[in-house]
């Protein structure tokens, strides 16, 4: 993940720490050799297992003061909490009872499985046995996961309160998150700073101690989190997925679902622009430079600073910034044309009656230019049509759109109106059909500019989400 908050000061603060620990030789800072528990001793991350640190630089609201927060990933030496570091995000005490109910039984499937390996009892009877005692260990190990899952909570940005189950609702029912999720320093840092009601401004993590066999971690070298497990959990609790960030700009991810910029209304508040200046308070009061519709996701870059704003925006109005959408449309493009790409060009403007729908118009209408790409049309199965879905097409088609204006609504209209692809896009409430179920299924895929200070070529992808 690219690092959410500037890194400097928490740095130095990482620096300090470990000047800390290493005089001291525990995690507790006990420098009185008689009263230190050796449960904590510095030896177990320089002998046995290194571990990842973090430093979380937090402001007291309307003070000038601030406050360090330090974590440790995981457990130290079988430890989840040590006098001085955050707490886990979860109660230790709710954890250690799961562990205690199904760890026996654990083992002992794993006594079995061990005897019938050591002993090459793999084939016929014996083999079918062993089968049975490996999927029995899964399944309980599985269920023991899940359980752990359940007890923890991470406190987001704005207060709201994140837990797996409402992670989960995005992947398939069966899907488990890679054990350690949640455990990093990063939630546990942002975690306590937004349950005080802290305003974090600096995050640093390093590496310290034994470094492993596979060399992938460096004694005190600083890493950013990790994508494997904080890629889970902390776009949830920062409000925002993160795709770079420096002084001048910061690229994020919009989900679909939230609006770009504030709307009319205190319920139209929450926005991709609110909660980057939430996150970066010292950025300019409005940084967007380009909008993605509500329910449109993808990619959108925005500037933190007068000087870079007004670059970004010069580069978007005069057509220097290069955009791809990604659209699964609800029937089969071959039915409508035997073409694979083209261009779409018709003069559209808003239906002053019925806003913000946009119609065709070649008398008051301005020119919408969108150059499309057929990338696959495919069958869905027949038990997809269930419910309210009984009416809808099985067909799908997956086409990219490259637009060259920059109109409302001009990717939605160009696909659904007669003039443009006449298919219009799953998910579209507006041109098209939408299913409870269902998210427009348009993402903007790829961004391309120049960076406005530095005038780097910045280029950014995510993966098709649908």
């Amino acid at each position: 993940m690219f690092p959410p908050f500037p890194e400097s000061e928490a740095k130095q603060e990482c620096l300090l720490l470990i000047e800390q620990l290493e005089k001291s030789g525990c995690m507790d800072f006990c420098v009185e050799e008689e009263f230190r528990n050796p449960k904590f001793s510095l030896e177990y991350a320089k002998n046995n297992c290194g571990i990842m640190m973090g430093v979380l630089v937090c402001k007291i609201p309307d003070t000038n003061k601030k406050v360090v927060l330090k974590a440790f990933s995981g457990q130290y030496n079988s430890n989840w909490q040590i006098p001085g570091w955050v707490n886990p995000c979860f109660e230790v005490e709710k954890w250690q009872n799961e562990v205690n109910r199904a760890d026996p039984k654990i083992k002992e499937l794993t006594r079995k499985i061990e005897e019938f390996v050591n002993e090459e009892k793999l084939y016929g009877e014996d083999g079918k046995v062993l089968h049975q005692l490996r999927k029995e260990r899964k399944l309980l190990s599985n269920e023991s996961l899940k359980n752990i899952y359940s007890f923890y909570e991470f406190t987001c940005f704005d207060g709201s309160i994140e837990t797996y189950k409402t992670l989960q609702e995005k992947f398939e029912n069966d899907f488990l998150f890679p054990t350690g999720t949640g455990d990093c320093c990063a939630p546990k840092l942002l975690n306590h700073a937004y349950k005080k009601g802290l305003q974090p401004i600096s995050l640093a993590e390093f590496f310290y101690g034994k470094e492993p066999a596979s060399a992938l971690k460096k004694h005190k070298t600083f890493y950013p989190p990790c994508n494997e497990k904080c890629g889970y959990v902390l776009p949830k609790m920062l409000g925002l997925e993160i795709l770079y960030r420096d002084e001048d700009i910061i690229v994020v991810n919009k989900p679909s679902g939230i609006l770009s910029v504030p709307g009319k209304g205190e319920d139209k508040f929450d926005c991709i622009s609110t909660r980057v200046r939430k996150l970066l308070p010292d950025c300019i009061e409005q940084p967007s430079v380009h909008r993605l519709d509500m329910d449109t996701s993808g990619i959108l870059v925005l500037g933190l600073t007068k000087e870079s704003h007004r670059n970004l925006s010069i580069q978007f109005q005069d057509r220097k910034v290069e955009k791809k959408y990604q659209a699964l449309l609800r029937g089969r493009l071959s039915d409508k044309t035997n073409e694979t790409s083209g261009t779409i060009e018709f003069p559209m403007r808003v239906d002053l009656e019925n806003r913000p729908y946009q119609i065709y118009d070649e008398e008051y209408g301005r020119m919408a230019i969108t150059e499309w790409k057929l990338l696959e049309e495919f069958s869905l199965d027949k038990s997809f049509l269930q419910g309210e879905h009984q009416e809808d097409s099985l067909w799908r088609t997956r086409v990219e759109f490259t637009p060259i204006t920059g109109r409302t609504h001009q990717l939605r209209l160009h696909s659904a109106h007669e003039k443009g692809l006449g298919i219009a896009i799953v998910g579209d409430r507006l041109y098209g059909k939408n299913f409870s179920d269902e998210r427009l299924c348009l993402q903007a895929f790829y961004l391309k500019f120049t960076h406005p200070i530095t005038n780097q070529i910045m280029e950014f992808t995510v993966p098709f989400e649908f």
